[in-house]
């Protein structure tokens, strides 16, 4: 099986495209999700334990999805103290881990509805979490906001230059990450403006492409909560996630910029057969390596069952790296 996917990415032209454009710090991560560990008591979900076992994994980075603008007062600026300590509380064990670590401000669902004051408020977030964490290593970065879209599209570029530079001020060389608008849509690169003298940006963009099949099944998605049994996997299909990728490199190497492929994955909730599951990520990770962009597989609960252990199903998406037994 795995010859016969290897031949098919020989065919649509991912095995071959060329590193095109800088090569990504980060290389192969987990998005970590905990929507309510940042409200209310719960076992502890960011524990050490379950971050090294990412990193035996062969994992070398986790994206850390928060919920700074709830922390955030909108009057003060002030950001909740034990809010921040959960964040140093994870951002420490990952460090631990060895772990390289993304803190990602992820609040699209409010700034869609609330553009200018995300504006103000991210400004506030990065400015006391950048100050407190300006002796932090490298292997810390910072995303500004996961999926700019809705209001905030009109000004992302000034809300960018303006978080940067709030940024820049403790933390003159530290990474940042940053999308395009319109939820890290591809198809919007051309329209992000970054500081040309700034390189310590990596550019990120999420990829469901086709929703139809990564999202099947979803409660969330409206128009596909009932849809069932949509396949992927024709040459016709693999052709166009290279043609994608080859896209998105091409604009990495005229900017020169470092690419981050910082969400993917298909929705494994719908009774999708697994072996359909495995050979979508699997291509899509193959398709980024082969041009030098990092990806952030979304998300660690579809990896492991908070036990310890691996989910089976899943154990064959990234052969070679997932070790067979834990």
């Amino acid at each position: 099986m795995r010859l016969m996917a290897a031949a098919l990415l020989t065919l649509a032209g991912c095995s071959d495209a060329p590193a095109a454009v800088p090569a990504s710090p980060l290389k192969r991560g987990l998005n970590i999700a905990n929507w309510t560990r940042w409200r209310e008591s719960e076992p502890e979900r960011f524990t050490r334990a379950q971050f090294e076992q990412v990193r035996r994994a062969g994992f070398d980075f986790v994206r850390i999805v928060t919920n700074g603008m709830d922390a955030t007062d909108a009057v003060t600026g002030k950001v909740d103290a034990a809010w921040l300590q959960t964040l140093d509380d994870a951002v420490d064990n990952a460090t631990a881990a060895r772990l390289s670590v993304i803190v990602d401000e992820h609040d699209h669902l409010w700034c869609r509805q609330n553009g200018p004051a995300c504006r103000t408020k991210l400004s506030q977030f990065w400015g006391t979490v950048a100050a407190r964490y300006r002796n932090r290593p490298r292997s810390v970065l910072f995303e500004i906001l996961n999926e700019p879209n809705g209001e905030i599209n009109a000004i992302w570029n000034d809300t960018v230059a303006e978080v940067i530079a709030v940024i820049r001020r403790t933390n003159p060389t530290r990474t940042i990450v940053v999308g395009p608008s319109h939820s890290n849509n591809m198809d919007w690169l051309p329209e992000l403006q970054l500081p040309e003298h700034d390189r310590n940006l990596l550019v990120t963009f999420h990829y469901y492409r086709p929703m139809q099949f990564t999202h099947q099944g979803a409660s969330w998605e409206e128009k596909l909560r009932a849809t069932r049994g949509i396949t992927w996997g024709t040459d016709s299909e693999r052709m166009m996630l290279a043609r994608d990728f080859d896209e998105v490199a091409a604009w990495g190497r005229a900017n020169r910029r470092p690419i981050l492929l910082g969400e993917f994955g298909a929705y494994d909730g719908s009774g999708t057969p697994s072996a359909q599951l495995i050979g979508y990520d699997g291509a899509v990770t193959r398709a980024a390596e082969a041009r030098s962009f990092g990806w952030t597989y979304w998300q660690f609960d579809g990896f492991n069952d908070f036990a310890g252990q691996w989910r089976k199903h899943m154990i064959p998406v990234l052969p070679g790296l997932i070790p067979q037994r834990q």
